[in-house]
């Protein structure tokens, strides 16, 4: 009866891991309509993508959707060369973005006041709910890692040259 029980046990734990690993299948991607996806590989690469190519860079920190616009905010990644080759570091600055979902346009920002008059340019102001708060509450979550003593990995990296800047 004992051996009974226990392969009951093996067979539903099978079903139960199956069912969760087939539920996360594609748990990185999250679809914003018109063939774009929120993708995030690995925690801090959250970017917008089509085809298979990145339209937004990362890391997104806080989006909204209207029917034509995908409206966002991220922090620059830099790429840094490291002990074990290369990598990225999430960066304090901030870039606030609107891509155009009919052409694929994409409008981005260093300053919160242009990309305010932008949204009001495209009479969405009113649509879009974003999260500004998150863009402090990422930041203090990566540079934390940066800096800490013990994770001595990040010391070690070196900034690469800025392979490009935004339009």
């Amino acid at each position: 009866m004992k051996e009974i029980v226990t392969q009951k046990m093996r067979y539903l734990m099978l079903c139960f891991f199956w069912l969760i690993l087939s539920g996360c299948a594609d748990i990185d991607k999250i679809s914003l309509g018109k063939g774009y996806l929120l993708s995030w590989p690995s925690r801090d690469h959250t970017r917008i993508v089509k085809n298979g190519k990145t339209v937004i860079e990362e890391t997104i920190v806080s989006y909204d959707t209207t029917r034509k616009y995908i409206v966002g905010l991220r922090l620059k990644t830099l790429p840094v060369i490291c002990p074990n080759g290369a990598n990225t570091m999430v960066s304090s600055q901030k870039i606030y973005f609107i891509l155009n979902k009919d052409n694929g346009r994409v409008y981005q920002y260093y300053s919160h006041k242009a990309f305010n008059d932008r949204l009001r340019d495209f009479d969405i102001h009113e649509d879009i709910s974003l999260d500004y708060a998150k863009f402090d509450i990422v930041w203090d979550y990566y540079s934390a890692s940066y800096i800490h003593p013990k994770d001595t990995y990040w010391r070690f990296c070196k900034p690469q040259a800025e392979i490009r800047d935004i339009e």
